[in-house]
């Protein structure tokens, strides 16, 4: 009878507890990374609404530009306003 005795452990048993361990480091790794991109998506969303909303705003600031020069040379072309 050895007094210092080891468990049995298969040889294979040892070598697949380090790649198991491995294994969840790597999943856990991989669930940070899949919640940072989330939030990167979430601002990325946010960030392309705004900018969406300022391209409205620019695009009907625009418009009204267009139509009071069009409306302005239409009435110089008519004749109605007078010059001093």
């Amino acid at each position: 009878m050895l007094c210092c005795a080891a468990p049995l452990v298969p040889i294979d048993a040892v070598r697949l507890g380090g790649r198991v361990c491995s294994i969840e480091e790597n999943v856990e790794a991989a669930t940070v990374y899949v919640k940072k991109g989330n939030d990167n998506l979430r601002a990325a969303i946010a960030t392309q609404k705004k900018t969406r909303k300022c391209y409205c705003i620019m695009l009907c600031i625009g418009i009204v530009c267009v139509c009071l020069l069009v409306a302005g040379l239409g009435a110089g072309l008519t004749g109605k306003f007078k010059s001093f």
